[in-house]
């Protein structure tokens, strides 16, 4: 350890400024600039939260920030002082501790070992001083006292082996192990991200007793309501610089995402002053501010099924997440044809609506057939079997649906009542938004943008292709030209494809979640579980042991374009052809008419959205994201 490194490790608490900071920070890696001038201060008891997408340099600007990678250009400092971390080890010794999204701890010893692990004591005597033998009562005794100092209430022995504690506790472990020896700063790269609720509630709650402590803490987290609720100030990285500086008083989460995304500028998104005054420092208080005014209109166009074997479950599933997340408000159900008939898909939608306590949104059928008023041979035969009638799960007669309209008429009456605010999330075939925008052209510049669920373009080599042919993906299949009509309309547009709704990219709920679910723990959560075990008792497709979350993930995307990563594309689709009908084609040479997801990182995102159907005010529910070993 050099000079400045041991000045840095002995400097006392009283030191004014930063405890971290960098300046210049320059990482390339080959022709690829990974950071470019990124600069960050750290104060003692805050909490910076860095957040961008994938690719932004988050990562690479923890790896200098730790000594996990070597800065090419630019200056650290802890304490005011100038260091030189040329592995982590020497960040170690100046104070800063990281707890990775792996953890770094070994199932087969308990945990009072592992608090000690590579830090291990001998004894005082003779047994320790020549034979080397380890002070296990001593380090039991201190790793009670350091788990106990951080209010850690779920852990009762200390000497329980690792693998069988919760993934909560584990996190708490390994965040207990960084407090006992990083004495300043704190790293948590995504603490909850494989966490259920109540889980991830005890991680942000020693998050928020870190604070307390006066340590500075770095979080990195692609979840940004926890993200708004513990940071003091949140730094955003975008494409290898710092996109700016804001605070939870300052911005709203989707001005967060906006910034992240490149959508908006820091100047743009600045509230000012006296609004982030009004908005108060308690963090629940400018959570429910926030989230009334920037909840983000949309309709739900899909075709549900629930309980109907040989059925999709995940449109029932989109419903529900609609209905729960925080950040949408959900102002009707449009049904169409695809899973089961539209008019089956309203009692089934009117089922969740139910469960949910939700019987105000309003319900509208729509479409039964394609444009052209054919119905695929293979719907033909399926209505006329399972797939036409109620399954396994009661459903409610549809005697009020909330709206006398149908669903293209629901379409274009809500729209031009919010004129520019409403998002479409298109989950089935599209076939009553393309007749809404024949019968009213106005649609094209009132409707806010339109989130969908299809197609395939290759860029995933197993899955990214087709599930209903070779080369065409359901949804766009069942109506290729009314997918042409939206493809072509002007508005803005996402695409959420098969090319990441697979198992590739770990959009699967296991079953051994689903089977773990308490049915008591939410309101939803019975018909949860019904839903899904029907699928898994006749699924559509046997690509993996669990249901797959195509249609969830569209939601999610509507809530938070910040969850995934997205490339502008031209992207048309084939509207005749036998062999070809129903694929969408990447052009090239053409402007992009849309934004593709490209990537996602699925474990975390369904663990997320299972996370927010089963939210209970009363219980924790289930480790949503649970992997199996298929």
């Amino acid at each position: 350890m050099s000079e400045p490194e041991a000045s840095a490790r002995t400097s006392g608490m009283g030191v004014s400024g930063p405890v971290l900071s960098a300046r210049g920070i320059v990482k390339t890696f080959g022709p690829v600039v990974a950071l470019e001038g990124v600069d960050l201060d750290l104060h003692r008891g805050e909490v910076l939260a860095i957040i961008g997408d994938n690719g932004a340099g988050k990562s690479t600007l923890i790896k200098c920030l730790t000594g996990a990678e070597i800065a090419d250009v630019g200056e650290i400092r802890v304490d005011g002082k100038v260091v030189k971390f040329r592995k982590p080890q020497d960040a170690r010794d100046a104070g800063i501790e990281t707890v990775y999204q792996t953890l770094s701890l070994s199932p087969a010893l308990d945990i009072a070992s592992n608090l000690f692990l590579g830090r291990e004591r001998v004894r005082q005597d003779f047994l320790g001083r020549w034979l080397r033998v380890l002070d296990k009562r001593g380090m039991c005794r201190d790793a009670e006292a350091k788990v106990a100092t951080l209010g850690i209430r779920t852990i009762q022995d200390i000497n329980q082996v690792v693998e069988t504690l919760s993934g909560g506790q584990r996190q708490a472990v390994a965040v207990a192990r960084a407090v006992a020896f990083g004495g300043k700063v704190i790293v948590l790269d995504e603490p909850t991200a494989a966490l259920g609720v109540r889980e991830a509630r005890q991680v942000l709650d020693i998050v928020q007793q870190l604070r307390t402590r006066g340590l500075g803490i770095i979080l990195i987290s692609h979840n940004m309501p926890q993200v708004f609720e513990v940071a003091d100030r949140i730094h955003i990285q975008r494409l290898g610089r710092c996109a700016g500086i804001i605070t939870p008083q300052t911005h709203t989460m989707p001005q967060a995402v906006a910034i992240m995304t490149g959508a908006m500028s820091i100047g743009d998104s600045f509230l000012g002053a006296s609004a982030a005054s009004a908005r108060g420092s308690n963090s629940a208080e400018r959570q429910r501010t926030m989230s009334a005014p920037s909840r983000r209109k949309i309709i739900l166009d899909t075709d549900p099924a629930v309980g109907i074997p040989g059925a999709d479950a995940d449109d029932p599933l989109a419903l529900m997440l609609a209905l729960k997340d925080p950040r949408l408000d959900l102002l009707g159900v449009t049904t169409v044809f695809g899973n089961c008939p539209p008019a089956l898909g309203a009692r089934c939608a009117a089922a969740v609506l139910r469960a949910a306590g939700r019987e105000d949104v309003p319900i509208a059928i729509g479409m039964d057939a394609r444009m052209n008023r054919e119905l695929p041979q293979l719907l033909r035969d399926a209505y006329a079997g399972d797939r036409g009638r109620p399954g396994r799960i009661e459903l409610p007669e549809l005697i009020d649906p909330r709206t006398d309209l149908n669903a293209v008429d629901f379409l274009i009456e809500t729209v031009l009542a919010n004129p520019g605010e409403v998002t479409i999330v298109a989950i089935g075939p599209q076939t009553n938004l393309a007749l809404a925008l024949l019968k009213q052209p106005r649609l094209r510049e009132e409707i806010g943008a339109i989130v969908f669920m299809g197609g395939a373009l290759g860029l995933d080599p197993r899955y990214g292709r087709g599930n209903i042919t070779p080369v065409a993906e359901c949804n766009i299949w069942f109506d290729p030209q009314a997918a042409d009509i939206v493809f072509r309309s002007g508005i803005d547009l996402t695409m959420v494809s098969l090319d990441v709704t697979n198992p590739s990219t770990g959009m699967v709920l296991p079953e051994a979640a689903i089977r773990s679910v308490d049915r008591a723990s939410a309101p939803l959560a019975s018909l949860f579980v019904d839903i899904c075990a029907t699928y898994l008792d006749a699924p559509m497709f046997d690509w993996a042991n669990g249901c797959v979350l195509y249609d969830p993930l569209a939601v999610a995307v509507a809530a938070d374009h910040g969850i995934a990563s997205f490339q502008e594309m031209t992207v048309g689709v084939e509207t005749s052809g036998a062999l070809s009908l129903g694929q969408t084609v990447p052009m090239r040479g053409q402007k992009p008419n849309m934004r593709v997801c490209v990537s996602v990182d699925g474990a975390r995102i369904v663990g997320e959205i299972v996370s927010t159907i089963l939210a209970s005010p009363e219980r924790a529910v289930v480790k949503a994201n649970e992997r199996s070993n298929d």
